[in-house]
């Protein structure tokens, strides 16, 4: 530790080499990182977060590794640079680059993966994440540096505490690329130091180029702020001076298209993607304000781990906020500082600064690093300030940490333990600030201050991680279970059964993205970015997914697996009900590697030679490894051709189960297509009738919808005529929920509580407690909730349900019309039962009953579009080619999503592609014997790799000795 104080004592010359203070950053940077992570050791945890980590992360970050293996192998190999582009196994199909981009694609340091075998991919988390918050430290003491900051201990405190403050525990851990902008931002805004001073725009419009090939989002976020950023920035340093103000903002201005340029060939396609995701197209509701909730917990978010769902992440030390205090007692020195903290205030307390930082979608904060950024750097700046503070300033800090203590303990939300853990610290590093209490070394007052930093910061990794606390570690995935979980889920159940050389499949409770890195093809999807045309056909059939980028299949319905090319159907064998029609069972896969061995175990514990069938089925379940497939008997290959066509007019007037069953017979197409006769049969009716009854006052049928006053109030939905051999569906249109708090059931109106249950006699019969808890929840009531399911129950399947979100929450879809599978039965269902899990005015605008009769009309229509199709289906890296023989002019669908990036040839000569069924690829054929290809390119590649050629060449020549506008980059000699 003294040879670590030896290193940050030397004085600063800006001259030297900078080894010195480095070897100090690294030593404290190691023992800090051991101290606040070693939880992952003692609980034997990986870097893998339990869902989106594993879910997408963790598998994104294979599949590139091997990706990146791939396209080495092939140049080494066959002397041929391939970079696919489609992965016709990213659900039913998708782009790799712009699925990828959002997770790994781009980011270098991700490049490294290239170099890690699958088996050690799970080390090599940690080794990444450690490398990106050291770097993260590193360019915020370059910042320091450049902006003339001088005491080590204040650079290196002020690094230390931005590197591990909560963003980085929280969002670090469980999204490792999450960090990169801890890099970019501080790097960005050091270039725009570097123009300032007349030392030349490279780091600059390097730092542009890197984020916008890292992260399309990250580099929206950094290059607002960046830009927030330089306009006070300028504003401050020239202020009237015009001259200088126009030359610097022209540099800038330059640099940033050139770094731009520099990244077009992701950043072009990807923007462009981005830009039409269905995910940002959401209408959401304007809020002017948060909830109460948020605000009461404002205080204690600042130096703790508490946070809520708007995602402000901060968690700074009470050092951190003594600097911030000491800013703003001198405010009038530092109006350039205080003016960057009273915008990132108005952001974080305003709902339109989370949606301007989100692209206008839903309210976030996930821009907060920026503002530990912020608040680390005045600390560092503040350093010797706070050292030598007056006897007034150190009184008004006194008051402000006496004020701020009272706030976080009169404010319900931000009154927890982890946050008055802080304040002792508070006192603390204010005795050692005031040198006259023990008249100590200054440098040893530096040491200690530097101490009390990294407590602070152990203290909230400790509340964040620890199982006393909010046991974030249980939320990671233990080391020893993760590749036994890797395989066994249905994607090898399914692998070990087909036959196929592209099979595709569905199911119930599929593991997500498992099929993406096993190569097999899928109904499901959980990707931040997907394919609008996928989106909008759902929308129309009304399938009950809960969000634009997360759906599992077409929740059974036999007629729109048939028409996706749906040959298998996987489910854990406890769960195998509502099979869709026409699925024999082949058999019940045991994917478990453990699962042999656990009951050889439970033989020896017991020491008996054969187990009990109840023994074997509890083992099994505990397990829950055991998947049944079935095969789809009626099944349509990749391709299969339609003779007729439905206009957009009758599309247009049908309900959605009507245009799902028309689909076996004609082909929808939003374009005049001469060729082929236009389908005239009029479209059957599918609707029945039912009853509705209830007989509880709780619940109370209004004109709008339904009023629950308690919860999981019941609703059933009789069926006075069932039908056999069908599904049923039941849809719900216009669904909209308004929950309601306690407190209003006994003072509200007749719209909560329209059989005047409640009251203020009732009221007064409460006991004290319970009428202050009822209060404090009206209090922090938040009207916007993340998401409420609807269970929906028949005799013939159960455990479905609707998971609504509703406008202005997060992920929000403005879905709020769904059709729900009842199941097939063979014999007929007599009811069916909803249930209103919380109090609250559920609004419906309509609900129908459907029968889709499945049997030999079924049969024959599937029969007919297997007549004609798409045989010798070859897949090559980004195209599928096939031939087809027709007697008469048809449509070829091919169960590909469709995208503008795919383009077709017919015979050699080149075809237009179609957009089928809203979803689909489709080319117009003639009569007789075709070779079909269709390709892909990702959208904008092209011009994207033209942007690249363009501004590396203008930098490579910008920076040769005798280019006239060298200075403008390089500083001169």
């Amino acid at each position: 530790m003294r040879s670590i104080i030896s290193l940050l004592q030397r004085p600063f010359d800006e001259t030297a080499d900078r080894k010195a203070y480095y070897l100090g950053y690294s030593a404290l940077f190691i023992i800090l990182s051991g101290l606040c992570f070693f939880w992952f050791i003692l609980f034997n945890k990986s870097l893998i977060w339990d869902w989106d980590g594993w879910d997408e992360y963790f598998k994104a970050m294979v599949y590139y590794s091997g990706y990146l293996k791939g396209i080495i192998r092939t140049l080494i190999h066959e002397h041929r640079l391939v970079i696919p582009n489609w992965d016709f196994c990213i659900g039913e199909g998708n782009d790799i680059i712009n699925t990828l981009h959002y997770f790994i694609l781009g980011d270098p340091l991700a490049l490294l993966s290239v170099l890690v075998p699958v088996r050690f991919m799970i080390c090599s988390l940690f080794i990444f994440f450690f490398l990106r918050l050291f770097l993260a430290g590193a360019v915020f003491s370059e910042l320091c540096f450049e902006t003339g900051l001088t005491n080590r201990y204040g650079i290196v405190a002020g690094s230390l505490s931005y590197v591990f403050c909560f963003w980085a525990l929280h969002y670090g851990t469980r999204y490792t690329y999450f960090l990169n902008p801890m890099i970019y931002l501080p790097l960005m805004i050091l270039g725009i130091e570097r123009i300032i001073k007349g030392k030349g725009g490279l780091v600059y419009l390097l730092s542009t180029a890197a984020t916008a090939l890292t992260s399309f989002y990250f580099f929206y976020v950094i290059g607002i702020l960046t830009a927030v950023y330089t306009t006070v920035r300028l504003l401050a340093s020239y202020g009237k001076d015009v001259r200088k103000l126009a030359k610097s903002i022209a540099t800038i201005i330059f640099m940033t298209l050139i770094g731009i340029s520099v990244a077009g060939i992701l950043f072009l396609p990807v923007m462009m993607f981005f830009i039409g995701d269905s995910r940002f197209s959401v209408s959401m509701p304007f809020q002017w304000l948060y909830s109460s909730l948020y605000y009461s917990q404002l205080p204690g978010t600042l130096i703790s781990g508490i946070w809520r769902d708007a995602s402000l992440h901060l968690g700074l030390t009470s050092v951190v906020i003594l600097g911030v205090f000491l800013l703003l007692i001198h405010w009038k020195k530092n109006v350039f500082t205080v003016i960057l903290l009273i915008l990132c205030c108005l952001i974080t307390l305003l709902p339109i600064g989370g949606r301007l930082m989100n692209g206008m979608s839903y309210p976030t904060n996930r821009w907060s690093w920026a503002f530990a950024l912020l608040c680390s750097y005045i600390f560092a700046k503040n350093w010797d300030a706070l050292l030598s503070v007056s006897k007034k300033e150190w009184r008004i800090l006194f008051l402000c940490c006496s004020v701020f203590y009272f706030s976080c303990f009169f404010l319900y939300s931000s009154r927890r333990i982890e946050v008055f853990s802080v304040f002792p610290m508070f006192f603390i590093s204010l005795i050692i600030i005031k040198n006259d209490i023990f008249n100590l070394n200054y440098n040893l007052r530096q040491c200690m201050l530097l101490a009390m930093a990294a407590i602070g910061l152990i203290n909230i990794s400790f509340w964040s991680f620890s199982p006393d606390g909010d046991n974030m570690i249980a939320t990671f995935k233990e080391n020893d279970r993760i590749w036994d979980e890797w395989a066994a889920n249905d994607t090898e159940a399914v692998k070990r059964v087909a036959t196929e050389s592209y099979p595709r499949y569905s199911g119930v409770s599929l593991e997500k993205n498992a099929n993406f890195v096993a190569g097999i093809s899928n109904t499901q999807y959980y990707w931040s970015i997907s394919n609008p045309y996928m989106n909008n056909f759902r929308y129309s059939m009304e399938t009950r997914d809960p969000a634009v980028f997360d759906y599992e299949g077409y929740d059974d319905r036999t007629t729109l697996n048939a028409l996706a090319s749906v040959q298998y159907y996987a489910v854990k064998t406890n769960e195998n009900k509502g099979i869709p029609y026409g699925y024999s069972l082949i058999n019940n896969v045991d994917v478990g590697k453990s699962a042999t061995a656990s009951l050889d175990d439970l033989k020896t514990e017991l020491g008996v030679s054969e187990l009990s069938p109840a023994q074997i089925e509890k083992v099994s379940s505990d397990l829950d490894k055991y998947y049944s497939v079935y095969k789809n008997e009626f099944s349509l290959p990749l391709g299969y051709c339609y003779d007729t066509c439905i206009t957009k007019e009758k599309w247009d007037s049908l309900d959605p189960v009507q245009k799902q069953q028309l689909l076996l017979d004609a082909a929808y197409v939003d374009a005049d297509i001469s060729e082929l006769p236009v389908y005239e049969d009029n479209a059957e009716d599918f609707s029945a009738s039912f009853e509705l009854s209830y007989d509880n006052p709780d619940i109370t049928r209004t004109e709008q919808g339904f009023v629950t006053t308690a919860d999981d109030m019941q609703l059933t939905i009789s069926l006075p005529e069932p039908m056999s051999r069908c599904e049923t569906y039941l849809e719900i249109n216009g669904l909209y929920f308004q929950g309601t708090p306690e407190y209003d059931l006994y003072f509200g109106d007749d719209s909560v509580d329209p059989q005047h249950l409640y009251n203020k006699t009732n009221w007064d019969l409460l006991s004290t407690d319970r009428q202050r808890s009822i209060r404090r929840r009206k209090l922090h009531w938040e009207p916007v909730i993340d998401e409420i399911n609807i269970p929906i129950s028949s005799s013939a399947v159960a455990g479905k349900s609707i998971k609504y979100i509703p406008p202005g929450a997060r992920f929000s879809s403005d879905r709020h019309d769904y059709i729900v599978n009842l199941g097939y039965q063979e014999d007929p269902i007599s009811d069916i039962t909803i249930t209103f899990p919380e109090k609250g005015i559920y609004s419906l605008s309509n609900l129908n009953i459907y029968y889709v009769p499945l049997g030999k009309t079924y049969e024959d229509k599937v029969k007919k579009l297997q007549t004609n199709v798409l045989r010798d289906i070859q897949i090559g890296t980004d195209s599928l080619s096939g031939n087809v023989s027709l007697d008469s002019p048809k449509l070829l669908c091919i169960a590909i999503p469709f995208s503008n990036g795919w383009s077709a040839t017919v015979d050699g000569k080149r075809s237009d592609i179609l957009c089928v069924n809203e979803h689909y690829l489709g080319v117009l054929l003639p009569s007789g014997h075709h070779s079909i290809v269709v390709s892909y390119r990702t959208p904008y590649q092209q011009p994207g790799l033209i942007m690249t050629l363009i501004g590396i060449a203008f930098l490579i020549i910008a920076c040769l000795p005798f280019s006239p506008i060298r200075s403008v980059f390089i500083k001169n000699s």
